[in-house]
């Protein structure tokens, strides 16, 4: 395996302490025909829940992304999107028009879809536009991505596209711009031309690039090469998934019929481990990651396939494998193929958890009006907490649905308040204390 063996260590050797595991949990796979329910617990993964029929409507490029508060389930399915309807459990594909392309994600509040297409302006160079569908009153804004671009990755909190352009000389770049105008904050040339993966954090501070020489990070505000560390041009259906709470960058990819699990420091790139993932055919290819800052235990989606001399791959197997987030140590292995009796690696997945403790708190302070506003997070609604000393709410507690919240004739004192975020599977964790202190 090259460099992969040096780093089979445990993830244990450099981590910090593990998060909150948060009971509420929904764990979905979704494959050609159908969503599938799945258990997600340690004693039960893969233990079928419900199966949801999708027929005619096969997914296309990113799977499901959860939107307003985790209520729906939406993914790209040929010139429309599938939509899942999280507590009635019903299923529908939706037409969309004039909006083309692949769905890359969804705003931080969890209200804005955003799909990219290209259409092809000469031989070998693309023409991409943005369109940004809003899920509350259906309107759609376009946003021109220029020519030439063969990537797009979407940074939710920064609202930030990172746009990659390739087949120019002298080498790939790409052009950081704002989704809301298309405006250019910034181009960043890449060192390599042959990547296999782009990635970046949710806040759009860093970028990070594996490529055939090497795995590269960026910082997004200079354009400046942070840190690069070799690559292994062996590997092959490399996915990065940015571990912003533990600040890692974990990279799963396969190589030599092996596919394996490899966490980076997110700043320096030192490697902090790595842990193989075993394969149940000649070849396993990519494995998809789900990470979340409230839960403790990582899941993998890992295919397998043995490769024909025509036609497309012959499709083995496909196992759920749940992990501990920190040390990489493998808990279980649920066998999809077995559980569902169909064989599918045409799969990917999605897990909704409580809200993450909403960011960035702040408070300003005029005369006796108070305005409070803080980072979103995937919720339905918030949850205000106010009381005379830190963590206490004996004041009272207000419930609004927008991330900012504006009171007028607070009398003098000194106030304490914090945030929690409220989906579909209840209240999330509370923000730090913000002290408000009003003449």
């Amino acid at each position: 395996m090259r460099r992969v063996v040096s780093l089979l260590v445990a993830f244990a050797c450099v981590v910090t302490a593990a998060g909150p595991v948060w009971a509420q949990q929904r764990l979905f796979v979704l494959a050609s025909k159908e969503l599938v329910e799945v258990d997600p617990s340690a004693a039960g993964l893969g233990r079928i829940i419900r199966r949801v029929p999708t027929p005619f409507v096969l997914p296309d490029g990113t799977g499901p992304i959860p939107v307003a508060g985790g209520t729906k389930l939406v993914w790209t399915a040929g010139d429309g999107v599938g939509v899942y309807d999280t507590r009635s459990n019903d299923f529908r594909w939706q037409a969309l028009p004039g909006v083309a392309g692949q769905l890359v994600g969804a705003s931080a509040d969890g209200f804005t879809l955003m799909f990219w297409g290209a259409r092809p302006d000469a031989p070998l160079t693309f023409h991409g536009q943005l369109s940004a569908l809003n899920v509350r009153d259906g309107s759609v804004r376009t946003v021109d991505l220029g020519t030439n671009v063969t990537n797009v990755v979407y940074a939710p909190v920064g609202d930030l596209l990172f746009v990659e352009k390739s087949f120019e000389p002298p080498a790939s770049y790409v052009e950081v711009k704002r989704a809301g105008d298309g405006s250019l904050v910034r181009t960043i040339p890449l060192e390599s031309r042959e990547l296999f993966s782009l990635s970046v954090d949710s806040g759009g501070s860093r970028l990070f690039a594996y490529a055939t020489d090497g795995v590269f990070v960026y910082d997004v505000a200079s354009g400046a090469l942070l840190a690069r560390t070799p690559g292994d041009d062996g590997v092959y259906a490399v996915r990065m998934t940015v571990d912003e709470h533990r600040r890692r960058l974990l990279v799963s990819a396969g190589i030599e019929r092996q596919s394996f699990l490899m966490a980076l420091a997110d700043d320096t790139l030192q490697p902090l481990g790595s842990v193989p993932l075993a394969s149940m055919a000649p070849y396993a290819s990519g494995v998809l990651l789900d990470v979340s800052p409230v839960s403790a235990t990582l899941f993998a989606l890992q295919t397998s396939f043995v490769p024909t001399r025509t036609g497309p791959d012959d499709c083995r197997s496909s196992a759920l494998i749940a992990m501990d987030v920190d040390t990489g140590r493998v808990r279980r292995v649920a066998d999809l193929s077995t559980v569902t009796g169909t064989v599918d690696c045409q799969v990917s997945m999605v897990r909704l958890t409580e809200p993450k403790a909403p960011a960035g708190l702040a408070a300003q302070v005029a005369g006796n009006r108070a305005e409070l506003v803080w980072t979103p997070v995937m919720a339905t609604s918030y949850e205000l907490e106010a009381g005379t000393a830190p963590g206490l709410s004996n004041i009272g507690r207000f419930t609004m649905t927008e991330n900012r919240l504006t009171v007028d004739g607070v009398p003098p004192g000194t106030y304490y308040v914090r945030v929690r975020g409220v989906n579909v599977l209840g209240k999330g964790s509370a923000s730090q204390d913000v002290r408000v202190v009003v003449p």
